[in-house]
């Protein structure tokens, strides 16, 4: 049950993903970002009290509501916009491939905070899964129109520096997110009413950064007169995949979720190959990255 659920976060997130590339690009990460989130908190924080008080359940204590929000805001605000910035610094091949480290982080945590231990095979099989991310990112080439400093071309290293702190914070920031969604699992399973609390916290948080930097009313003004419905499909995806994500840490050590869920940038380039045919151009390396997942996939499900 964990298995198919992680697979299926994944699957949602890369289809999110698809769907974002045919959004009308009049945003920048930020904007984007905060209407996404926006979208997100009043679809499914409304539908998940709806739900709630049908099902007439007992509400979770406040530590459990707290837990909610704490993902909603480390992982869709917080580690998000340390994503979008990281790749100001080192470009977005670079920055995809350390926040896909976050699997690795995750372990550490898990057996830090929960006493998880994976089997030495399924470990194998996670270092194997990051080991194609690593691989298949790394020989990307950045856009040629990218303004960001590469490490070749900048002689003090100190943006490319910043840039690999920042990535790495970023992946503790997704791996700390992780866990709190599995501690918050193990206290009270309401998947629904978590991922209300959680869209809802990080919409709060991000509301309160634009009011901060005066841009709130000129972003979501901008917003309303730009929706598109590939970018409904999108929020979605994303949304559905924040559902189906908090199932599987309930079925499956948090490690192993993770790991599984981090094949969404193979699944990406497939759906988009499928979606959109002359959009994807598969190398031999990438393809050699897709058997080593899957490689790595097997390990973790068939041994863990």
């Amino acid at each position: 049950m964990g298995v198919f659920f992680s697979l299926l976060t994944a699957a949602l997130f890369a289809l999110g993903n698809v769907y974002n590339r045919k959004t009308n690009k009049k945003f920048n990460g930020l904007e984007a970002m905060a209407l996404n989130i926006a979208l997100m908190a009043i679809f499914f924080f409304p539908l998940s009290i709806l739900i709630k008080i049908f099902q007439g359940t007992p509400w979770p204590d406040v530590t459990t509501i707290i837990l909610y929000a704490l993902v909603g805001i480390i992982h869709s605000f917080l580690a998000r916009w340390g994503l979008f910035n990281t790749i100001r610094y080192i470009g977005p091949s670079r920055a995809s491939v350390i926040k896909n480290s976050a699997p690795a982080f995750t372990v550490i945590l898990a057996l830090i905070f929960l006493h998880q231990f994976p089997t030495t095979l399924s470990f194998i099989g996670i270092l194997t899964i990051l080991s194609a991310i690593w691989l298949l990112g790394w020989q990307e080439k950045e856009p040629k129109n990218t303004n960001v400093n590469t490490l070749e071309q900048n002689t003090t290293f100190t943006t490319w520096q910043k840039g690999v702190a920042l990535g790495i914070f970023v992946s503790l920031l997704f791996a700390s997110a992780d866990i709190l969604r599995a501690v918050s699992m193990e206290r009270v399973s309401d998947v629904i009413l978590a991922t209300g609390v959680s869209s809802l916290a990080a919409w709060i948080a991000l509301a309160f950064y634009l009011l901060k930097e005066g841009t709130i009313i000129k972003t979501y003004k901008k917003h309303w007169g730009s929706i598109d419905k590939n970018l409904l499909w999108a929020t979605l995806f994303w949304g559905l995949a924040v559902i189906t994500n908090f199932i599987a840490v309930k079925h499956l050590f948090v490690a192993y979720v993770t790991a599984l869920i981090a094949t969404a940038p193979i699944m990406t380039a497939f759906f988009s190959y499928l979606l959109s045919r002359h959009d994807e151009k598969f190398s031999r390396l990438f393809w050699f990255s897709t058997v080593l997942m899957i490689i790595g996939a097997i390990l973790v499900v068939l041994f863990r």
